[in-house]
């Protein structure tokens, strides 16, 4: 797949490609079909991090992915990298969405629990977002922050999702801190797309990838 859609193979009624009765190939991805006679198997289909999605931020109010979250994955992985807020001592949030990213799930549906360990403390709530971070993230160069992010059971027929995360930020007022955390997002409808944002303020700039997880 060369494109940057989804190619979906179907083989013929209800003949099977991997026990499936279709498959999804993803952006960049490559691999042989065979016949073993009444059924279709891959060879060579990549494992583990696929490669399905980046975004650039300079001065956006969020990132958001809105495409190829879906039950082809058991579990996703958003990656930022030197992700700096444009307003000082912001904090950052992690939201889902259950309609293709119309809107984005702010109410009572999250709850967390985290831990920092530059020193003894922990954050945790229940509320509109996750909360990413206990100290404040700063905005001057050489703040900001890094971080991975696990979704895992995205899509509908369970009662809550899996949220976990680490990452490390940064702000001159109250150092550099290394967080880590896990937390639940009640949904019984599939999540299908994700955003990131800061509580104030837009993004001044950072790097984000999107990978779903395959084994």
């Amino acid at each position: 797949n060369d494109g940057s859609g989804i190619i979906t193979i179907d083989p013929n009624s209800t003949e099977t490609i991997d026990g499936a009765l279709t498959i999804t190939v993803y952006p960049g991805e490559a691999f042989k079909v065979v016949c073993d006679g009444s059924n279709f198997k891959t060879v060579g289909r990549p494992k583990g991090w696929i490669p399905l999605a980046s975004a650039t931020a300079s001065s956006a109010t969020s990132v958001d992915f809105t495409s190829f979250i879906n039950s082809d994955f058991d579990e996703y992985v958003l990656l930022g990298e030197y992700v700096l807020p444009a307003t000082d001592a912001v904090d950052a949030y992690f939201r889902v969405s259950t309609n293709g990213g119309s809107s984005y799930l702010a109410g009572t549906e999250y709850t967390y629990t985290a831990v920092g360990v530059d020193t003894v403390g922990t954050s945790g709530s229940a509320g509109a977002q996750i909360r990413m971070n206990r100290v404040s993230i700063g905005n001057a160069s050489g703040e900001g922050m890094d971080f991975e992010i696990r979704l895992t059971r995205p899509w509908g027929g369970q009662s809550v999702k899996g949220v976990r995360w680490l990452g490390n930020y940064r702000n001159t007022a109250t150092g550099t801190e290394g967080h880590m955390g896990s937390g639940l997002v009640a949904a019984s409808s599939a999540v299908n797309a994700v955003r990131f944002l800061f509580s104030s303020g837009n993004i001044a700039q950072g790097s984000f990838k999107l990978f779903g997880v395959r084994t």
